[in-house]
């Protein structure tokens, strides 16, 4: 059922040349294969070689947060590093955004609790066990 489905879309083939095109090929929505835009000017940050957290953008589409090997979770706000905090293990897993607080999970078995404005720690929990999965909430609680 769903490969008829499939067959069903009518597309556009892309340009093949040695040179890039820029223009893209539009297919039935919600599909689109072509350039990205930058919205803010590109920024070369100092991440590690091969990062696994998965960036977080807040509710307001504002900020964004990330994790990286080497324990620091940025936050960046408006195409500029706004804080860094540095946790004692790698950051293996997407933080999670929930009111004004960032929880972290980190590698090194602790979960932080992070102002998600200022980066300050508001508190932190020694699970002492390497955590690699997004934290997540419901009902005012908290599970990782």
């Amino acid at each position: 059922m769903i490969l008829l489905a499939l067959l069903a879309f009518s597309w556009t083939p892309l340009e093949h040349s040695a040179r890039p095109s820029n223009r893209g090929a539009a297919l039935d929505p919600p599909f689109f294969v072509g350039e990205m835009q930058h919205i803010v000017p590109q920024e070369k940050l100092p991440f590690s070689p091969a990062e696994t957290a998965t960036p977080v953008l807040d509710s307001a589409q504002t900020r964004l947060y990330v994790g990286t090997r080497n324990g620091a979770v940025r936050c960046l706000f408006r195409g500029k590093t706004a804080w860094t905090f540095q946790a004692g293990g790698a950051i293996l897993a997407a933080p999670l955004v929930e009111g004004e607080t960032l929880y972290v999970a980190g590698g090194d078995g602790v979960v932080y609790a992070l102002n998600r404005f200022s980066g300050a720690l508001r508190w932190r929990a020694d699970l002492r066990e390497e955590l690699t999965t997004q934290p997540t909430a419901s009902e005012g609680r908290l599970f990782v």
